[in-house]
Formats: C-alpha cells, structure tokens, sequence
C-alpha cells in the first residue's frame, strides 16, 4: 500500500502500534498492528487501515512512524554470542470510560534438539 500511494504521489508513512480491543472485530485486536497513513495538506495525517479496510479510529494507538518496517520495528538491537532467549510483551490500555486492558503475550521459541542443547551448553561454558 504504500508504494501504491508513494507511486501515486501521495505522501506517506509506516506507522506500527496496536488496536485496543474492545470487542469490534477488527483484525488485530490485542496485538501489534501496522496501517499507512497519508497526508492532505487541508486534515494533515489521515490513517488507513489496510487490513481492516478501514479509516483508523481511536482505538488504534500509534506507537512509532517511518518510512517502512525498517524505520519502527518493535524490537531492534544487535546480539553477539550463544545465549538462551525469551521475548514477552506486556501492554497495559485505558480506556476514558474507565475500563483497562492487560495482556502479556510469551512468545513460544522453537525447542531445539538435545544435541544442538549440548553444543549450547558446552559453547556457554567455554565462555
């Protein structure tokens, strides 16, 4: 989508953050979403959501904005060496009527086999 609105000569951006649930439906609920956004110099930045096929709303909650993926992804950093790893997210949404939502979401890694454990071990140990 938004190399159809860049080629189209439209400004655009990359925007990543989530849709707070609330019980609409929408694709992406509860989760990390991404969705366009486009300038018009009368309104400024209007959002669209491609997934959803829809304008965006209120409960999509705008975490960061780039050229592409690249520009805000939600994890970023450098890692050197063998080590165990665990990823967990934990959003936390209120909402003006007073309600909350929280969500911790544990990312399940792949089991790798006892051998290739083996050779972990050993590695971590020659450290």
């Amino acid at each position: 989508m938004l190399q159809l609105l860049r080629t189209a000569g439209i400004p655009s951006r990359y925007v990543s953050g989530y849709i707070c649930p609330n019980e609409s439906g929408l694709r992406g609920e509860g989760a990390t979403h991404a969705w366009v956004e486009i300038y018009t110099p009368k309104q400024g930045w209007l959002g669209i959501d491609p997934t959803n096929n829809i304008w965006t709303m209120d409960n999509h909650v705008k975490l960061s904005v780039g050229l592409n993926f690249t520009d805000c992804t939600p994890i970023k950093g450098t890692f050197k060496g063998l080590s165990k790893q665990t990823l967990s997210v934990f959003v936390s949404i209120g909402y003006e009527d007073g309600r909350h939502f929280e969500e911790i979401n544990d990312v399940q890694l792949q089991e790798v086999s006892s051998e290739f454990q083996k050779e972990l071990d050993h590695a971590e140990q020659q450290q």
